[in-house]
């Protein structure tokens, strides 16, 4: 599948998906916190797989019911992290989907659909505002 031409408008503006994912995730709803995982899609050191899965479970059980989660659904890394998150936490657990990308396949957490192209992918997550947890670099 193709992103569409440049000169066609998209269904949504990066400000409309923000706020329809914010919605999504129950980022709108009281005072909530944002961490987002970033990691390349290819691994540099098999070592940091165990050290993102102890993150995930770490910030899962320090950070209360205040805290959302949510990766880019791609990579060991970032499934790792999300392998960590156990228990209610993992209602708070969500991995934002974009460029042209179905779904993740992790058994933790819900997809949600951000962008349908790179560019607008990484406009939007950068936009969601929060917390940002850069793994090896962030890809």
């Amino acid at each position: 599948e193709h992103p569409p031409p440049a000169d066609v408008e998209p269904a949504e503006t990066v400000e409309e998906v923000v706020e329809r994912l914010r919605r999504e995730m129950g980022l709108d709803k009281g005072d909530k916190t944002l961490v987002s995982v970033i990691a390349g899609s290819k691994l540099e050191n098999a070592a940091n797989v165990e050290l993102a899965r102890a993150l995930g479970r770490a910030l899962a059980s320090e950070l209360g019911p205040s805290t959302v989660f949510a990766t880019g659904g791609l990579g060991e890394l970032q499934r790792a992290f999300a392998d960590g998150v156990e228990g209610e936490a993992e209602g708070r657990l969500w991995h934002l989907i974009g460029g042209g990308a179905v779904a993740s396949g992790f058994t933790k957490g819900k997809d949600l659909l951000s962008a349908a192209n790179p560019e607008m992918h990484k406009a939007v997550r950068g936009r969601l505002g929060g917390i940002v947890v850069t793994l090896e670099g962030g890809g």
